[in-house]
């Protein structure tokens, strides 16, 4: 019998140009591929006698190609009056991706990023153009907060909820009659003339879901792993190795950022053994340097005895798995920011052992940095008991708490730091904006005192009010997001501004080239 095909595809970028050429955001082509590797792994593990899978990234195809498919009108004044947005990778109107959509029976589309949303959706109506037969499936933060939008405009058969691997094998077999969309909790799906959206199985309780990750299937992309040379600044620098991997040890996050997609979300991680058998899967393929994107790494070090295996503490094995990727010679890069204040005991001291281990072997950190200093503190929910201890102390005494954090971490050697901070939420000012140039400044000076050779860097980003955040849900009540999520979704990025003060996009680019002493930073081909 012959098997059944999937395609799992990784959308084209956008590219947003303002009628100066400019490109606003980042964009880079030759990132890593995380999600497809995951999900084919668990598909391949699970339904592997039935299917044949394979990736699909049009990005790391044609990287050099760009095509204009859209343009966003009265967005601001002068060069923003006109914002022009470019899909880059190969088209979809090649031949390639025409007979990958013919020998396609099932199409999974990852979504993640609302500005590539108009791109994930112009793939499926041209594959089912080519292919009627095809039935897509999408998958990501997007999809999964908007699943309406995916079925009807998107032309999906299902959306899978995030942590795609454990749904994703059940919900093919379903569409090709081997089960029913009914019985799989989370997935939203087409039902006759209507949408269905299934609820979520709560019988279990918590569960160390990461336990049963897969290994990812880079055997379907070996070929393409060579061309993994970029972080979303670009090629690492100072020696380190490419090929570049994303690794994601742990998922979720206790805390109740407005900001954010995943605030609240169960916790869960890998353990030992499973971070052995991770790093030398890495190592076979020839990955050294890992972009590490745990929602927050060191949530990890509040997980109690009687959790985990061993009886150890959630900080035991966070030592125990830097300590692995140490002796097995990785380099990382703390790509999705870290809660510093972690970094304290109970009892307020540093954490010696724990900073040694994690940042020994790293070769650069992002900092996410709204509370570092007092004027721009903003009020994120927080719920942890270890971080509300914080709670009460004035602005200086927030700011020395965090500052003799990184300055410790500077002395233990990481190379580089990259501090980012939102800027522009609905009720922020431009003066305001202006004014944080001076306190940034002596961030600066004090972590090169600290370590005289560290570079220093920041990255201030407008603040973006993503799908399923309380923030959107709080200013689109409040009728202050004046853009159309619908219409212009290119919009939902961190160079660009949703909200009327259009005059953010200028200042955030003139705080960069003031804070970093250059013009704004490399934006991509």
């Amino acid at each position: 019998m012959a098997k059944y095909r999937i395609t799992l595809v990784e959308p084209h970028g956008v590219k947003t140009r303002d009628l100066d050429g400019r490109v606003l955001g980042t964009f880079r082509p030759n990132t890593p591929l995380h999600t497809q590797p995951i999900v084919a792994g668990s598909l391949i593990r699970e339904v592997g006698r039935d299917f044949d899978v394979r990736i699909y990234n049009p990005k790391i195809v044609a990287p050099e190609h760009e095509e204009l498919y859209r343009k966003t009108s009265s967005y601001g004044n002068g060069s923003l009056s006109t914002l022009h947005h470019w899909r880059v990778g190969e088209s979809i109107e090649s031949e390639n991706f025409r007979e990958i959509s013919l020998n396609s029976d099932i199409m999974g589309i990852t979504a993640n990023h609302t500005q590539c949303a108009h791109s994930a959706i112009a793939l499926a109506k041209k594959a089912k153009e080519v292919n009627p037969g095809i039935k897509v499936v999408y998958g990501g933060s997007d999809a999964c907060s908007r699943p309406h939008f995916y079925l009807s405009e998107g032309r999906g058969e299902v959306v899978v909820p995030k942590d795609g691997e454990t749904t994703g094998p059940r919900v093919v077999s379903a569409l090709v009659g081997n089960g029913r969309l009914e019985n799989i909790p989370s997935i939203a799906y087409r039902s006759g003339e209507g949408i269905r959206i299934n609820r979520p199985d709560k019988s279990r309780g918590w569960a160390n879901r990461m336990i049963s990750v897969p290994l990812p299937a880079f055997q379907l992309v070996k070929e393409q792993i060579p061309d993994w040379t970029e972080d979303y600044k670009g090629p690492p620098t100072g020696g380190i190795k490419a090929p570049l991997a994303y690794a994601e040890f742990a998922r979720g996050c206790p805390e109740r950022c407005g900001f954010c997609t995943t605030a609240g979300t169960n916790y869960s991680f890998m353990e030992t053994g499973q971070v052995k058998q991770y790093a030398r899967h890495l190592k076979a393929y020839g990955i050294s340097t890992l972009l590490l994107i745990a929602d927050n790494e060191l949530a990890q070090s509040l997980v109690p005895h009687g959790k985990i295996e061993k009886g150890a503490t959630g900080r035991e094995l966070l030592i125990e798995r830097f300590a692995i990727l140490k002796e097995e010679g990785f380099k990382w890069n703390f790509w999705n920011g870290l809660q510093i204040s972690l970094l304290r005991k109970q009892d307020g001291s540093l954490d010696s052992d724990l900073m040694h281990a994690m940042f020994s072997g790293a070769y650069e950190m992002y900092i996410p940095s709204e509370g570092l200093i007092g004027d721009i503190f903003y009020d994120k929910q927080r719920g942890n008991p270890k971080v509300r201890r914080m709670d009460g102390r004035n602005a200086d005494e927030v700011f020395e708490s965090n500052m003799s954090i990184l300055e410790e971490i500077a002395r233990i050697g990481v190379p580089k730091m990259t501090l980012g901070f939102i800027v522009g939420y609905p009720h922020d000012s431009l003066e305001r904006v202006r004014l944080l140039a001076r306190p940034f400044s002596k961030v600066k000076e004090r972590l090169k005192r600290a370590n005289p050779g560290i570079e220093v860097l920041f990255t201030p980003l407008l603040h973006t009010p993503l799908l399923g955040t309380r923030d959107y849900q709080e200013y689109s009540s409040r009728q202050l997001i004046t853009c159309d999520i619908r219409k212009d979704p290119e919009l939902w990025q961190f160079g660009l501004t949703t909200y009327a003060q259009h005059e953010m996009v200028e200042e955030r680019l003139r705080l960069i080239e003031v804070l970093n002493g250059q013009s704004a930073p490399p934006t991509g081909r």
